[in-house]
């Protein structure tokens, strides 16, 4: 079973306490702050899937539960950035702008903030060979997993659906509907890893906490500066 204070100091952390959805929430964004939102986001989910070489990590020692549990995830990731396009083209259809999938690579890298590049920085500890680092990454998987269920996903429902300000249901937008609510993709890939580190004992445990909560101090950032986005339009 997972360390309860694993899951209590991931639920106290500042970032789940984050003002940036409500305040995505709060209005219709003209073109251009729709449009560097979107590209931080979704640089950050298509980072994030990134599985590095934990997983064959935790399969030389046999740690069949943590490669079927991260296999599971990647399985069903899959087509989720082409469907984070599509909603990305509905949104700034809406206001008139060009779909992301025309913007060139040097547009989508000057879009990039610093918190965006810190948050994808802390991903990279999932290129290991270390068993103690591939726990520490596991720790940062099961902090966006978390994230992703309780902030991201409702964040966006929120702001793009039950706002109103974009004319758009859930079944319009199939990247929310999958991914949304408690028989969502996100609450189940929230369970998984739960029951994953659950498996752990209690000193890998603690490695694992300590993860979690250098990538919840990295979401700080990212979500400074989607903020900042919101009230000045400009990548940080």
């Amino acid at each position: 079973m997972i360390n309860p204070k694993i899951l209590s100091d991931i639920e106290a952390h500042p970032a789940l306490r984050h003002t940036v959805f409500q305040t995505l929430a709060a209005r219709m964004y003209p073109p251009e702050v729709l449009t560097n939102y979107l590209v931080n986001m979704a640089t950050f989910c298509a980072a994030s899937r990134w599985p590095g070489t934990m997983f064959q990590e935790f399969d030389a020692v046999k740690c069949r539960h943590a490669c079927d549990a991260i296999d599971k995830i990647l399985a069903s990731e899959q087509g989720h950035e082409a469907q984070l396009q599509a909603m990305g083209a509905l949104l700034i259809g809406s206001t008139h702008l060009e779909p992301l999938n025309r913007l060139d690579e040097d547009d989508i890298y000057e879009r990039i903030t610093d918190g965006t590049h810190d948050a994808i920085g802390t991903l990279t500890l999932r290129e290991t060979d270390s068993w103690d680092d591939a726990l520490y990454a596991l720790g940062g998987m099961l902090a966006v997993e978390i994230v992703a269920n309780r902030q991201i996903i409702p964040g966006q429902v929120a702001a793009f659906i039950d706002s109103g300000f974009y004319g758009l249901t859930l079944d319009d937008v199939p990247y929310l509907k999958e991914h949304a609510g408690e028989h969502g993709a996100e609450h189940d890939h929230e369970a998984t890893m739960i029951t994953v580190v659950g498996n752990f004992l209690p000193d890998d445990q603690a490695r694992v906490a300590e993860g979690a909560t250098e990538m919840l101090n990295s979401l700080e950032g990212f979500y400074d500066d989607l903020e900042a986005i919101f009230k000045d339009g400009n990548p940080a």
